[in-house]
């Protein structure tokens, strides 16, 4: 299931995640997101094992 949320983003970050997608790593805002949310998720459960 997708749930829609609104976020806001400094100038500073909003450059970051534009020149993410920009590189043609992502093809969205969104996708650079859910990525670094991922990578968090992997940290904290090898951290909890």
């Amino acid at each position: 299931m997708i749930v829609r949320k609104s976020i806001s983003f400094t100038d500073s970050h909003n450059h970051w995640l534009k020149t993410q997608t920009a590189s043609g790593k992502y093809t969205s805002d969104s996708e650079v997101v859910r990525d670094l949310i991922r990578q968090q998720q992997e940290r904290e459960d090898k951290f909890m094992r």
